[in-house]
């Protein structure tokens, strides 16, 4: 019994003897690797551009606006062909109204007006319908802009424009040509504001974007 107790003493002191010497060990290793001399690094601030810089950096915005001018007449000139060709599809469909018939329609206050804003900056399609969407629509008739572009509660009343009015082969609605050479007086949105004539703007669906994209 006696001759097991101090056996167990003895093993007890050379695992501790162990663990002391590789803690040791590991503490020396690790001052090895750090220099505690160095002095710390400072942290940078924000960097400040000098007069050199600035030499350098007014050519490139120089020449980033000078390139940009031709993109923007390309990116224009792309968009005017491809509502051309809208335009003549609707034609072709017979859903095109030309400049007069909507200047009447204006001053009898006859019908709604929807206006389809692709973007803040166009294109803008003008389509008028006989019918009073003001009393027959499910949905709020609600401007883009008083919700959000990201809204899903706006999107059913930007389906329902698309699948019964503004729709390529199944709308109702017909395209307003503003540009037709037979064309009147100027019609933007402020005369819209001063007619008598309903109307009100909607974002295509495919504009809109989904929560969680």
């Amino acid at each position: 019994m006696g001759g097991n107790i101090t056996g167990e003493v003895a093993l007890g002191i050379v695992c501790g003897c162990g663990f002391a010497v590789g803690v040791a060990f590991r503490r020396t290793r690790l001052m090895e690797t750090l220099d505690l001399s160095a002095k710390p690094h400072a942290r940078k601030g924000p960097r400040e551009f000098g007069l050199v810089h600035a030499i350098w950096f007014v050519p490139v915005l120089a020449i980033a606006a000078a390139l940009s001018i031709p993109v923007g007449l390309v990116v224009v000139a792309v968009q005017n062909k491809r509502e051309r060709s809208f335009k003549k599809r609707m034609k072709a469909a017979g859903r095109l109204m030309d400049h007069r018939q909507f200047e009447r329609m204006l001053h009898e206050g006859r019908g709604t007006v929807i206006v389809e804003s692709h973007s803040l900056k166009g294109p803008f399609r003008w389509w008028w319908t006989g019918e009073s969407l003001y009393d027959i629509c499910p949905f709020p008739l609600v401007t883009w802009l008083e919700t959000m572009p990201n809204d899903d509660c706006y999107r059913p009343l930007a389906e329902w424009c698309r699948r019964e009015y503004t729709n390529i082969d199944q709308g109702r609605a017909l395209l307003v040509d503003l540009a037709s050479p037979e064309g009147g007086v100027n019609i933007d949105r402020t005369a819209l504001r001063s007619a008598k004539i309903k109307w009100f703007e909607v974002v295509p669906p495919e504009r809109l974007r989904h929560f969680g994209e």
